[in-house]
């Protein structure tokens, strides 16, 4: 199921540079997210809600290679969002970013979090800045621009552990 996810070519476009998503290369993130399982990291499916229909994976990792054109990101955790396109546009991606977010800020204490997207994917920079997000740079990347942003720790999420 993943492994098609991430091969389809609207998906692969920008997460993977548009290259074929390999089992190997598959397996490899996989065990990746799994090395880090112990922090509280790594990617979990996403389905609809009350139904076991698989839509795609959310994660939040360390800051991989963007940190290598950005270093500002080294040590930041990333979140990492992956539907199925036939779900794209129902406002999933968005609850599932949301839902990363609050467990980066409050479940593991984060102060800031950052986010890369490739500069064509202007779906994903729409969603970020509406996440709450802010541009940190733009840098060149392995096939297309970087843009690399933060968000702190939101002034809400205080008032929300006190409510």
């Amino acid at each position: 199921m993943l492994h098609g996810c991430w091969n389809h070519p609207d998906v692969r476009r920008y997460l993977f540079d548009d290259y074929v998503v390999t089992q190997a290369m598959a397996q490899g993130l996989l065990d990746h997210c799994l090395a880090v399982q112990n922090d509280g990291l790594g990617l979990w499916m996403v389905s609809l809600r009350d139904e076991d229909t698989f839509i795609g994976c959310a994660g939040l990792n360390p800051v991989g290679i963007a940190a290598h054109y950005e270093p500002r990101l080294a040590g930041l955790l990333e979140p990492l969002v992956a539907l199925d396109p036939q779900y794209w546009h129902g406002g999933y991606a968005r609850e599932a970013l949301r839902e990363l977010l609050d467990y980066g800020f409050i479940t593991l204490d984060r102060p800031t979090i950052a986010a890369v997207n490739d500069a064509p994917n202007l779906a994903s920079e729409r969603m970020l800045l509406k996440t709450g997000f802010s541009l940190l740079s733009q840098k060149p990347g392995p096939r297309h621009p970087l843009c690399t942003y933060t968000q702190d720790t939101p002034h809400w999420i205080g008032l929300r552990n006190t409510i």
